[in-house]
């Protein structure tokens, strides 16, 4: 389940948040930051394309594969260059998590309590009137 990953990272910065911890900002970022230093720690061919890969799937209307797209910007396409300057500074630039998740969930958290207490007492009434039409039939079938 990779897609809800973003999801728990923006709860977990939201905690953080919450928290007062500063850090938060970086946090719904993380895996992006973590193979941008990567890549220049290890200064390796393998995690430069992985930088590039992910900043790529990030970029909004970017559906080619990453080695195309590097191909033609060694040939001097322009246009690209400047969209992705205007795109890369979005998608680094820290952020902070939505400022209600936090309390959406615990809305959320109440409702799923409620429900499931709800289906409990209901269930004990469903097997409560169960007991009672088998004791019922163990009394018919004496007479």
């Amino acid at each position: 389940m990779a897609w809800k990953t973003p999801y728990y990272r923006e709860i977990y910065a939201s905690a953080l948040m919450e928290a007062g911890c500063s850090d938060a900002i970086y946090t719904t970022k993380s895996p992006i930051y973590s193979a941008a230093l990567e890549a220049v720690q290890q200064d390796t061919m393998n995690s430069m394309i992985d930088l590039i890969d992910k900043l790529l799937r990030e970029t909004p209307h970017v559906r080619v594969k990453s080695l195309d797209f590097r191909r033609s910007l060694d040939f001097g396409w322009e246009d690209a260059e400047d969209m992705l300057m205007v795109e890369l500074a979005k998608i680094l630039e820290p952020e902070l998590p939505r400022a209600d998740l936090l309390e959406e969930i615990d809305a959320e958290m109440i409702l799923k309590e409620w429900y499931l207490a709800f289906n409990l007492q209901e269930d004990e009434e469903d097997d409560d009137e169960t007991d009672d039409d088998e004791d019922d039939e163990e009394d018919g079938s004496s007479n």
